[in-house]
């Protein structure tokens, strides 16, 4: 009794065995999109990353099929990403750097009536350099807000024509065409990755270094300041602590009064402060108290501004310190 038999073509068997091989032989695998991809640009990517990665363009259900016998842990759930047209990319690469290194390597191009707008696009602000005419009204009709100044089209602030992912008019591809604007990125662009099991998606692969690096500077600043101000001690803030603690200790010393070599000319300093304000002050009871030269070293510091004090006034501070002196020193560490 005969048997029909689905032929399976020679050439789907040795795509399953080489990706099969593949899958065995490389940690990471990435599924991209080829969005108008020129056969030029991907022989550029696939010579600057020799013996890198291997690429393959092949079809979903021969790599569904490769996958489903492989015995890598949760590459099933990474078949499930799979969006329309695919190329495989097969690497030992982080896949981070993978994807800085294709998004680097993209190639800007104008748009076309029916693209799908990648991003937001936005003409900016500026003189077009084109005369006054018709293009006021296709400007108009596409939300470009422009006007006429110094015998040319002046666009009149920056203008989002198309949000991401709408559609681009032929009219607009056009107005873009004519500004000089090529919106559309053209090139590898992952979409999700399969790294020793972990899985991620587009927007987990979507980083940017700028704010990482940003990111990674602020928290070891804050770092530094709280171990400062704790006085925990490490490699890194041991001189600002030793610093601080020198700083405080001075001052402790300087405003007992202790002399040694490093604060005499604190000391002395303060005492002059306070020998100046003391002849200010007599000063203002009887002018001729004081012997010239001294009126003249006070004249040369400035007058000090000291305010009489109340009897009641100073009552109020006497009962204040008497609340407030058994506190300690513990507030000149702070």
């Amino acid at each position: 009794m005969a048997t029909d038999s689905k032929h399976v073509p020679q050439f789907k068997l040795e795509e399953v065995q080489m990706l099969k091989k593949l899958l065995d032989e490389y940690n990471v695998i990435c599924m991209a999109r080829m969005h108008k991809l020129g056969a030029r640009q991907l022989q550029s990517i696939r010579k600057k990353l020799t013996g890198q990665i291997v690429i393959r363009m092949t079809k979903n259900k021969l790599f569904k099929i490769a996958a489903f016998q492989s015995k890598k842990k949760n590459i099933k759930e990474f078949i499930d990403k799979i969006e329309g047209s695919t190329s495989y990319i097969f690497t030992q690469m982080n896949p981070f750097n993978l994807k800085i290194f294709l998004d680097k390597n993209k190639v800007n191009a104008p748009a076309k009536g029916g693209d799908i707008a990648q991003k937001d696009i936005i003409v900016p602000q500026g003189n077009t350099g084109f005369p006054p005419g018709p293009l006021i009204s296709e400007f108009k009709e596409v939300g470009i807000d422009s006007m006429v100044k110094g015998g040319s089209i002046y666009i009149k602030r920056d203008c989002v024509v198309v949000k991401k992912g709408e559609e681009i008019s032929r009219i607009l591809a056009l107005t873009l065409s004519r500004l000089n604007i090529s919106p559309m990125e053209i090139g590898l662009n992952l979409y999700a990755s399969y790294d020793n099991g972990v899985i991620l998606e587009e927007k987990d692969l979507d980083i940017s270094l700028d704010r990482i690096l940003y990111q990674i500077r602020t928290a070891i600043g804050n770092a530094l300041s709280l171990s400062v101000g704790i006085a925990y001690p490490t490699r890194e803030n041991i001189p600002i602590l030793l610093q601080k603690a020198y700083m405080n200790a001075k001052t402790i010393v300087i405003k007992a009064g202790i002399i040694t070599k490093d604060t005499v000319p604190d000391i002395l300093a303060v005492a002059k402060a306070h020998a100046l304000s003391l002849s200010n002050l007599i000063l203002q009871v009887d002018p001729k108290a004081l012997p010239s030269d001294l009126k003249q070293q006070i004249e040369e510091s400035g007058p000090a501004e000291l305010k009489p004090t109340e009897p009641e006034k100073k009552k109020e501070e006497v009962k204040e310190e008497e609340k407030t002196e058994d506190l300690g020193f513990g507030s000149l560490f702070d």
